[in-house]
């Protein structure tokens, strides 16, 4: 901590601490009623949830905490949302991205300007949270919370305010860019990897995947919409390509997969 004097430290900006004080926090957490996941969701938001604790539960994790990352590009948003719950079905999408690639996602933040973004702040429905100051200002994404289970709160992912703390240590060379669209679902005659490149090659290896929108970013207007979720609405694994899903992710050596089937669930039954 800069203890009130010089620049901010990371923490102090991600709180918006005021420089002229000793920093103190409080987080007063008896009027969350979302349970123990949401106020976890909430702490680690404002960046002041210790990784370690997660220890004390292996059984609530889906996937492993890589540093291959899959980070949604800024321009990936600009279009196609509508509500609260279009975001929980662009999230769902790029959640289950992440896990067919093998990578960690930057969840990207809500967009400042829209009157949805707006209302999920409010008490009565956090579904997101103000975090940073100034320019670094933004609005992050609250999984969709549960009295008891994790559902998505045990699919791991970094928020963007994280990625950007990161992101000048990482090298140009380990950094791809490809348009969102480029990416497919293999045919089911096709033999190997669930996702490839809409030419059948591999999506490239590098340690930080960038999805952009260039070229269109989605069906229907929808960032990732060629990535269908609704089989997931009936919270099973049945429909074709839920069936489809769940061996590449038993190959992949995921396990705890009812985790994902919930979280799966929960967003693409959103109403928020």
């Amino acid at each position: 901590p800069s203890g009130g004097g010089g620049s901010l430290s990371p923490l102090e900006q991600r709180l918006c601490m005021p420089g002229f004080r000793v920093p103190t926090v409080m987080v007063h957490m008896a009027g969350l009623r979302n349970g123990q996941w949401g106020r976890r969701g909430v702490m680690r938001a404002f960046g002041v949830w210790h990784e370690e604790a997660d220890k004390v539960a292996p059984e609530t994790w889906v996937s492993p905490r890589t540093d291959r990352l899959l980070v949604a590009g800024p321009d990936m948003l600009r279009a196609g949302l509508a509500s609260m719950s279009d975001f929980d079905a662009f999230a769902a999408r790029l959640l289950l991205l992440g896990l067919l690639l093998g990578r960690r996602v930057v969840m990207p933040p809500l967009p400042k300007d829209a009157r949805w973004a707006e209302r999920a702040i409010e008490p009565r429905h956090l579904r997101a949270i103000e975090v940073g100051c100034g320019p670094d200002k933004q609005r992050v994404w609250l999984p969709m919370p549960h009295f008891k289970e994790p559902w998505c709160s045990g699919v791991d992912f970094l928020y963007e305010i994280d990625y950007r703390a990161v992101a000048p240590s990482i090298p140009p060379s380990d950094v791809s860019h490809i348009a969102a669209a480029s990416l497919r679902v293999a045919p089911e005659s096709a033999a190997g990897a669930l996702i490839t490149m809409s030419d059948g090659a591999t999506p490239p290896a590098s340690r930080v995947l960038v999805l952009n929108a260039a070229g269109g970013g989605g069906g229907g207007g929808s960032p990732l919409g060629w990535l269908p979720i609704d089989d997931w609405k009936r919270n099973e694994w049945k429909g074709p390509f839920a069936r489809r899903v769940r061996p590449a992710l038993e190959a992949a050596g995921l396990e705890n997969l009812r985790i994902v089937r919930d979280c799966m669930h929960s967003l693409a039954t959103s109403r928020d």
